[in-house]
């Protein structure tokens, strides 16, 4: 008898544990990357390729950081940006775990990405770029470590323009006219717009460093 308790209570543990992984891996907005922007378009419309260096910047729980690892391959890098050093521990595991030794996690300043300068080819921010209270330094220092023609790519749920700028951080969103705007104050080009694969209030820009 006690040993059946035992194997239950084991078999339990392991449910949760599946759970409570799948939990940490598994952000929240994995919805609308499915469905709204399945990530394999994004990767094809930024046309990444194996070799390229690359930075999922506000990387969360590495969702995406990945997918890029995966495609750029082993001879790259791909570094995973946050600000949270407990996010950063789940992708330093996760990219262990499944030996993706180009992976480089830094932990970032609210500022600053602390990525090297003009190595990057290709910059992403997904769902992160209303979390930051310092949008301008933010995009700045990213752009000092794009190389020439390098692109970023923000991935961002649209909002009603003309509101305080702080509103935003509190809304979880930014309008689109505001990123492009302070992209462009940081010295970016505004390329293009990559509609969603299905309705959504998220938008895709392309910009370059010209």
């Amino acid at each position: 008898m006690k040993m059946k308790i035992l194997r239950s209570a084991v078999a339990w543990a392991f449910v949760a544990m599946v759970i409570l992984t799948a939990t940490v891996i598994q952000p929240a907005d994995s919805y609308y990357w499915d469905t709204l922007f399945p990530f394999e378009r994004v990767m094809d419309e930024l046309a990444l390729k194996r070799g390229q260096v690359v930075a999922d910047i506000g990387c969360q729980e590495g969702f995406l950081t990945f997918d890029l690892a995966h495609r750029v391959g082993p001879n790259s890098i791909v570094y995973a940006v946050d600000i949270d050093p407990a996010v950063l521990a789940v992708v330093t595991t996760e990219s262990e775990r499944m030996q993706l030794r180009q992976i480089r996690v830094i932990h970032s300043d609210p500022k600053d990405p602390m990525l090297p300068a003009g190595e990057l080819d290709v910059a992403i921010i997904a769902n992160a770029y209303h979390e930051m209270r310092f949008p301008a330094e933010m995009l700045s220092a990213t752009r000092r470590a794009l190389r020439q023609r390098g692109q970023l790519a923000i991935i961002e749920r649209d909002a009603e323009d003309g509101h305080p700028r702080d509103n935003y951080y509190e809304l979880h969103k930014v309008p689109k006219p505001v990123v492009v705007r302070e992209a462009r104050k940081a010295g970016f080009t505004y390329i293009r717009e990559v509609r969603p694969v299905r309705q959504g209030d998220f938008y895709f820009l392309i910009f370059k460093n010209l």
